[in-house]
């Protein structure tokens, strides 16, 4: 008999445990009920790059992550923004050769852009740069680009990055 109480008690503490364990997890998963808003006043930067830009590679320091998930937002999506308000939005007008957008940080991140056709496009890793995102659009079409910036491995704290705007290919 007195086994059988160890074994109970046992298996309860355990039980104990791992309700506990579920709970907390389930308070600081991400939440993923709202889109992000491509329209909304960027955190970091608004700008306009016209033809050749002045300002190339154009760096924008940000805070990438946030609460919301954009798994299933389009093909390759993963990690959590902010979903309210896009890192940067780029007007792109003239532009004749293709625009890279990549992102340096010392945590996996990844890329989520919204272009002005309403198209939703995610990248993660890259070849070369590791687990640091890079996009490559061969060719624009004008009009303005919502950009986010995902914190793929830790989604309950911001990862300082920066994101790059560029006609040249990134150099890690």
């Amino acid at each position: 008999m007195p086994i059988a109480k160890c074994a109970f008690a046992v298996l309860f503490c355990l039980l104990l445990t791992i309700s506990a364990s579920i709970a907390q997890q389930a308070a600081s998963a991400p939440v993923s009920a709202t889109a992000p808003d491509p329209t909304a006043r960027p955190y970091y930067l608004a700008a306009t790059l016209t033809g050749a830009f002045r300002t190339d590679p154009l760096p924008i320091g940000v805070l990438a992550g946030g609460r919301s998930s954009v798994v299933g937002l389009a093909n390759d999506c993963v990690g959590n923004v902010t979903p309210e308000r896009p890192d940067a939005t780029i007007d792109l007008e003239d532009v004749r050769g293709p625009v890279n957008f990549y992102v340096a940080a010392g945590t996996d991140t990844a890329l989520v852009i919204h272009t002005p056709a309403g198209q939703w496009l995610c990248t993660d890793d890259s070849e070369a740069g590791g687990v640091n995102p890079a996009m490559t659009l061969t060719a624009p079409g004008n009009g303005r680009y919502a950009i986010w910036v995902a914190s793929v491995e830790a989604p309950d704290r911001p990862v300082p990055a920066v994101l790059v705007v560029s006609e040249f290919p990134p150099v890690w």
